[in-house]
C-alpha cells in the first residue's frame, strides 16, 4: 500500500515510459505510464519532446525500486 501512495504521489512529477512486457497497455494507463516498445523508441520519444535539454533516467526492475525525486526551484510552483 506505502508504494501505491508513493506512486500517486509523485507520477505527476516525472514523465514515465515503460518497455515492460509484464504490464498490459490498460496497467500502463493506469499507472500514468506511457508505451513504448523498446528502449530505443523511448529515448526517440522524449527526444521528440524534450530535444537536446532532454535528462533521462533508466529503472531497472522498476517495480522493485522506489525512485527519489528531489525538489527543484520548478516543482516548487
Amino acid at each position: 500500500m506505502a508504494v501505491a501512495y508513493i506512486h500517486y504521489k509523485y507520477i505527476h512529477r516525472a514523465e514515465c515510459i515503460c518497455i515492460s512486457r509484464e504490464f498490459t497497455l490498460k496497467d500502463k494507463e493506469i499507472l500514468k505510464f506511457k508505451h513504448a516498445n523498446s528502449i530505443a523508441e523511448a529515448v526517440e520519444m522524449v527526444m521528440e519532446k524534450h530535444g537536446d535539454n532532454a535528462k533521462i533516467g533508466m529503472i531497472h526492475y522498476g517495480s522493485e525500486a522506489i525512485p527519489i525525486l528531489r525538489r527543484t526551484e520548478k516543482s516548487r510552483h
